[in-house]
């Protein structure tokens, strides 16, 4: 059984169909843009470093324990990426979506009312992931790839863009509530907005699939088996840079605020810091998909990361004043990352195991994603200090545009 976004086969779209994309799409691209700010791998890890003060200092926790729920959280989501693109592949996306956003809200309420047992937090952690992995990028991408084609790389960067939005937005209004209210009113803010987004989303989705129902740009049958898309070494390639290029940056979502506070930056400051990240990731976003119309797509990804490498040089040397500047750089790779991955599964596999493709190379870079926490708050704690860890990530990232800048190329529809 097909999902309902898969448009009926087609002969391939023309030139006028082809500009109208975007204009015709716009429920799909803003629906799928909120679901992710508000999904399983945007709220809860954009929001986790803002509860770390709080929980450290109500509980004792150490930063090393507390950096580990989103990792548990993130593993979860990794290990059961390929299902959940197997899934996307067979049933609805509406019914994956509705069912997964209502488990992510309901294990923001149950944080809310935890108690001193840190295994209670590891434990909703994980339960948020198993239950709330349909609410990831990996069904969102497949909805936007089965209904663009030529515009297919703004229209994954314009939907990506949503976890940038979360990033600036949630340190911004959600910081202030932990600071005053408490970090369980801050937990309930959360639901609210899940309560509120879930419904938004599940309509403007709908909307979309009515607008984009008489024209179908993508033969959904058409491309590569998924046995034989594990067998190319390009697969492999994509997914050992993505895994480095999330590994080396994602951690810094959660420790940049304490990293900053360590130095004797102000929490509002830092915290307007740590926004900055969020501006990095919206442009990083946008500007990959525009590029990625228009130029070599793995190459567009390999400059991506070496610019993320020069923002993490920044933050290592310790400049105060340049930590803007990293934060905008660390998003950049952060932003461009998830449209790679988005539009180079379509280019050289195609639609025919497209969720299943999508979601082993999202396991590879939720993986990563889920280690960066831990990675960054073990060398807090060993170190004393972020600069042996930022140096380390830094060599993952050139490592990471190499794989990239020598990709092969790709099918062009």
């Amino acid at each position: 059984m097909t999902g309902s976004f898969e448009p009926a086969l087609a002969a391939a779209p023309s030139a006028r169909a082809s500009r109208n994309e975007i204009s015709r799409g716009w429920p799909i691209i803003l629906g799928s843009a909120i679901g992710i700010g508000i999904g399983i791998m945007a709220l809860p890890y954009s929001t986790a470093g803002l509860f770390i003060a709080a929980l450290e200092q109500e509980y004792g926790w150490s930063r090393t324990q507390l950096s580990l729920g989103p990792t548990i959280l993130l593993a979860v989501v990794a290990l059961f990426s390929p299902a959940v693109g197997w899934l996307a592949d067979r049933i609805s996306p509406l019914v994956i979506i509705a069912a997964s956003m209502s488990a992510v809200a309901g294990a923001f309420l149950l944080l809310s009312r935890m108690g001193p047992d840190i295994a209670e937090y590891y434990m909703i952690c994980a339960g948020m992931a198993l239950l709330g992995a349909g609410a990831s990028t990996v069904v969102f991408a497949r909805i936007v790839c089965a209904n663009f084609v030529e515009r297919r790389g703004l229209a994954l960067g314009l939907v990506m863009a949503g976890n940038g939005v979360t990033a600036i937005l949630s340190p911004i209004l959600i910081g202030p509530v932990v600071e005053g209210a408490g970090w369980r009113t801050g937990y309930m803010t959360i639901v609210a907005v899940m309560l509120i987004g879930t419904p938004l989303i599940l309509v403007l989705l709908r909307a979309g699939q009515n607008r984009t129902s008489a024209v179908a740009p993508v033969e959904l049958h058409e491309g590569t088996a998924f046995s034989a898309a594990v067998a190319t070494w390009h697969f492999w390639a994509m997914g050992a840079a993505f895994l480095l290029g999330t590994l080396a940056t994602t951690g810094m979502v959660v420790h940049l605020v304490p990293f900053l506070t360590d130095a004797g930056v102000s929490m509002a400051r830092a915290t307007v810091t740590a926004s900055a990240i969020g501006a990095g990731l919206i442009g990083g976003r946008l500007l990959t998909g525009y590029l990625m119309d228009r130029y070599v797509a793995n190459r567009v990804g390999a400059a991506m990361m070496a610019i993320s490498a020069l923002g993490l040089l920044l933050l290592a040397i310790g400049d105060k004043d340049m930590a803007p500047l990293g934060a905008v750089a660390i998003g950049l790779c952060i932003g461009a990352e998830l449209d790679v991955i988005g539009y180079l599964t379509g280019r050289y596999f195609g639609m025919r195991a497209y969720g299943r493709i999508y979601g082993a190379l999202y396991m590879l870079c939720a993986a990563g994603t889920a280690l960066s926490p831990i990675f960054y708050g073990v060398a807090i704690d060993r170190t004393g200090a972020y600069t042996a860890g930022l140096l380390a990530g830094m060599a993952m990232l050139v490592a990471s545009a190499i794989l990239l800048y020598v990709l092969p190329k790709f099918r062009t529809a």
